[in-house]
C-alpha cells in the first residue's frame, strides 16, 4: 500500500492546490491565512527562509551563470570547481551559500542578486554588440562617401588642371613676346650707357693714377718718421731698464748692509763675546763708527737714487702713454693706407 503523504513535507503542493481552487471558488484572505496556519505552511516557509531555500545543481548553475566569470577560470571537467570560482568572485560573504554533493544552496535574496548581475552583464554585451555593428555600419557609409568625394575631387582637379595648363600656355606666349621687346629696348639702353661709362672710367683712372703717386710719396715720408720714432722709443726703453736694474742692485746692497749691522749689534750685546774682546773694543768701536758714517752716506745716496727712480717711473709711465698714442696713430695710418690702396 502506498504511504500517506504528509502535507507538512510538501507545502508547495498545498499552495498549488489552493491556487487552483481559487479559480473555481471565491478566495477570502482571512480564511486562507487561517487554513495556512492550521496546516503549518507559514512555519515551514519561515524555516525555509531562515535556511537555504534556493537550490541549484552544479550543471544548471554553470550553464546559467558562466558568463559572469572569465574563461580562464572555467573547467568543464569539474563543474563544482568552476562554480566555486564564480561565487568567490561575486559573493564575498561565504555564509550566503553552501556547497553540497550535487547542489548549491543559497540564502534568500542571493539568486535575485545573481540574476541582477547576469542581466547587467547581458545588457553590457548587447550594448557592445550594438556599438560594434553601428561602428561597422558608420565606417562602411563613411568609406562610401569618401570614395564618392574622391571621385568628385579627381574630376574637378582634372578640369582645373586643364584650365591651368591653357593659362600657362597663354602666359608663356605673352611673356615670350614681352621678353623679345624688352630685350631690344634694353640693348639700346645698354649701348648708350656703355659709351657714357667708358668716358667716366677713363677720367677716373687718370685721377686714381695721380692720387696713387701722391700716396706713395706720403708713404715714404711716413716710413722715415716711423723709423725715427721707433728708434727713440727703443732707446728710452733701454735707459729705463738700466735705471731700474741699478735701483734694484742698490736696494739689495742696502739690505745686506742692514743685516750685517744687526749681526754686529747682536755680537755687541753678548756678554761673553765682550769679555773675550775687551782689549780691542776701542779699535773696533772706531772702525764701527767709520762704517756707520759710510753707511749713512750710502743711505743718503740711496735716498737720492730712490727719488731719481721715482722720477724715472713717472717718465716711464709718460712714455707708455706716448707709446699708446703712437700705436693708435700707426693704426690710423694703416687704415688710411688701406683706404688709399682701395
Amino acid at each position: 500500500m502506498m504511504k500517506k503523504l504528509h502535507l507538512r513535507k510538501f507545502p508547495c503542493l498545498i499552495i498549488l492546490f489552493i491556487y487552483k481552487i481559487s479559480f473555481h471558488y471565491r478566495f477570502e484572505p482571512r480564511r486562507a491565512v487561517q487554513q495556512l496556519r492550521a496546516c503549518g505552511v507559514l512555519e515551514t516557509v519561515r524555516i525555509s527562509a531562515a535556511g537555504y531555500p534556493s537550490r541549484w545543481t552544479y550543471h544548471d548553475f554553470f550553464v546559467r551563470y558562466r558568463l559572469l566569470t572569465r574563461s580562464s577560470l572555467i573547467d568543464r571537467t569539474n563543474y563544482r570547481r568552476t562554480c566555486e570560482n564564480i561565487l568567490k568572485n561575486l559573493i564575498s560573504d561565504q555564509d550566503k551559500y553552501q556547497f553540497g554533493n550535487t547542489k548549491i544552496f543559497f540564502r534568500a535574496g542571493q539568486v535575485a542578486y545573481l540574476e541582477k548581475l547576469r542581466s547587467e552583464k547581458l545588457r553590457a554585451c548587447i550594448i557592445k554588440i550594438q556599438t560594434t555593428y553601428r561602428a561597422y555600419y558608420a565606417r562602411k557609409r563613411y568609406l562610401k562617401i569618401q570614395r564618392t568625394i574622391l571621385a568628385l575631387q579627381t574630376l574637378s582637379r582634372r578640369y582645373l588642371a586643364r584650365k591651368h595648363a591653357e593659362e600657362i600656355r597663354r602666359t608663356h606666349a605673352v611673356t615670350l613676346f614681352q621678353s623679345l621687346w624688352r630685350m631690344k629696348l634694353a640693348h639700346r639702353h645698354f649701348q648708350t650707357l656703355r659709351l657714357v661709362l667708358i668716358d667716366i672710367q677713363s677720367k677716373s683712372r687718370g685721377y686714381l693714377v695721380r692720387k696713387n703717386l701722391q700716396q706713395r710719396i706720403l708713404e715714404r715720408s711716413v716710413l722715415v718718421l716711423q723709423s725715427s720714432v721707433r728708434m727713440w722709443i727703443a732707446r728710452q726703453r733701454f735707459l729705463t731698464f738700466q735705471r731700474a736694474i741699478i735701483l734694484l742692485q742698490s736696494h739689495q746692497r742696502r739690505r745686506e748692509a742692514c743685516s750685517e749691522v744687526k749681526k754686529l749689534r747682536v755680537e755687541q750685546r753678548s756678554i761673553e763675546h765682550q769679555r773675550q774682546l775687551n782689549k780691542g773694543l776701542e779699535n773696533k768701536i772706531i772702525s764701527l763708527q767709520h762704517k756707520i758714517d759710510d753707511q749713512k752716506r750710502d743711505n743718503e745716496r740711496l735716498v737720492t737714487k730712490e727719488q731719481e727712480s721715482e722720477n724715472l717711473k713717472k717718465e716711464f709711465e709718460q712714455l707708455k702713454i706716448n707709446h699708446k698714442e703712437l700705436k693708435q696713430n700707426l693704426k690710423k695710418q694703416s687704415n688710411l693706407e688701406e683706404e688709399l690702396q682701395q
